[in-house]
């Protein structure tokens, strides 16, 4: 049996190497699942994402409300008003578009903020019977987990052919947006 003999240089390249691989390999790039179920007249969605970049800079992109219009094709308008420092009035109206379906949904919701864990949003007035959300944020290796869960009733009518996997689409889209602005950001397009 022959025995290879490695130098403390090649041995520390070949480390390097492989905890660069490593690391790549366990948060190589951004996924995003999503599902959501219809029952009668509510939806309910469940989404979890795993954005290869850290927590602060993720959570800027989730709570820039204001600028929101700018980096996603559904929010059109948005606008807050601070009530507390981590309580905001949040104003948006989005359109959705369906082959050549579209729907505009209007909504005032109260955002309350736990800096960097969690955004909670609940109804105030809009075109929603009901509406009650909570977007989580977790530090993981490599990135952020970002777990989403929303329930609401439309207070418009929705066709039959708008099903959960329609919905489950559209929302993976919007976060898909989300984390592409949270990459834009960081300079890695």
């Amino acid at each position: 049996m022959q025995t290879l003999n490695i130098g403390p240089s090649a041995m520390l390249r070949a480390s390097g190497v492989a905890l660069l691989l490593l690391c790549g390999t366990a948060f190589a790039a951004d996924e995003i699942t999503a599902q959501a179920e219809r029952k009668g007249e509510k939806t309910v969605i469940d989404l979890s994402a795993h954005v290869a970049a850290p927590l602060a800079d993720t959570w800027a992109v989730f709570i820039d409300f204001e600028h929101m219009p700018q980096f996603t094709t559904t929010v059109k308008l948005s606008t807050i008003n601070r009530l507390e420092p981590n309580r905001l009035e949040l104003t948006q109206m989005s359109e959705s578009r369906v082959g050549l379906f579209s729907a505009q949904v209007a909504s005032v919701r109260l955002a309350e903020l736990t800096p960097q864990r969690e955004i909670h949003l609940s109804l105030i007035s809009g075109d929603f019977k009901a509406y009650d959300s909570s977007t989580r944020f977790s530090e993981e290796p490599g990135g952020t987990l970002v777990t989403y869960h929303g329930e609401y009733v439309s207070s418009k009518w929705v066709p039959p052919f708008v099903t959960a996997n329609l919905i489950a689409d559209q929302t993976r889209k919007f976060y898909s947006e989300l984390v592409a602005e949270v990459r834009k950001r960081r300079g890695k397009n």
